[in-house]
C-alpha cells in the first residue's frame, strides 16, 4: 500500500539534501513581511517568558529568527537531516531543535506554547495525521496562545496535484482539528514570494479555551 508519511518523509530528506527548497526560498523573499507578523505575536505575548514551538521547522530558519527576537523556542521536524543542519547554524544552541512527528507532538515536546508557527506542513499532511497534530497542538497550547499558519489552498477537482506539492487545505479542515479557536486573520500571501501558482494564505488563529 502507498505510504503517504513514508512518500512525503523520503521526498524532504531528499529536498534536503540536495538544496531543492523552493520553500525557504519563498520564506526569504517575504522576509519584511514576516517579521512584521512576528512583530504582532511580540505585541500580544509580551516577554519575559514567552514560547514559541515551529512545527515542520526544517533547517531551522524560522525557529533561530523567533530565539533572536527572545523567544524561548523548540522546532520539531521528521527530517532528522534537516534537524541536523539546524543545530549546525550559528546561535542554535538557543533553540531546543528536535526530530519529531507533526501528527504526535506530545510524543517529542512537552511544556505549553504561547505561539505555534506552522510554515507550510499541515496542509501537506493526510486527514489522520491532520487530526494528531491538531489533537497535539490543543494539548501543548497555553491559555491565548496564537497560530500563524501558511497553507495553500486545495487543487481543484479534477486538477491533478503535481508530484511532491501539498494538497492544500481549506479553513474550515482547519478548524475542524482545533476546536475551541478562533479565526483572527485570513492574508492571502503576495504573488512576489508565492512558491506555487495555488493561492496561498497567512491563518492566524487563537486559542479561546482556557
Amino acid at each position: 500500500m502507498f505510504d503517504v508519511h513514508q512518500d512525503a518523509h523520503a521526498f524532504f530528506a531528499e529536498a534536503y539534501r540536495t538544496g531543492f527548497v523552493p520553500w525557504e526560498r519563498a520564506a526569504a523573499a517575504g522576509m519584511e513581511h514576516e517579521s512584521t507578523m512576528f512583530d504582532r505575536e511580540e505585541a500580544t505575548h509580551p516577554e519575559p517568558g514567552r514560547r514559541a514551538l515551529d512545527i515542520g521547522c526544517g533547517r531551522g530558519r524560522d525557529a533561530l529568527l523567533l530565539a533572536e527576537r527572545g523567544w524561548r523556542v523548540t522546532g520539531v521536524d521528521f527530517v532528522s537531516g534537516a534537524i541536523e543542519a539546524a543545530r549546525g547554524l550559528p546561535g542554535a544552541e538557543r533553540v531546543d531543535f528536535v526530530v519529531g512527528d507533526a501528527a504526535d507532538l506530545t510524543a517529542c515536546v512537552t511544556g505549553s506554547f504561547d505561539f505555534f508557527l506552522d510554515g507550510g506542513c499541515f496542509h501537506g499532511l493526510s486527514p489522520a495525521e491532520r487530526a494528531g497534530w491538531g489533537r497535539g497542538v490543543a494539548a501543548l497550547a497555553a491559555p491565548g496562545a496564537t497560530l500563524l499558519m501558511v497553507a495553500f489552498d486545495p487543487w481543484a477537482a479534477g486538477q491533478p496535484t503535481p508530484p511532491n506539492v501539498p494538497a492544500g487545505t481549506t479553513l474550515e479542515e482547519i478548524l475542524s482539528v482545533l476546536p475551541g479557536w478562533t479565526l483572527l486573520c485570513d492574508e492571502l500571501m503576495p504573488d512576489a514570494y508565492r512558491p506555487v501558482p495555488q493561492p496561498a494564505h497567512f491563518y492566524r488563529l487563537r486559542n479561546t479555551e482556557g
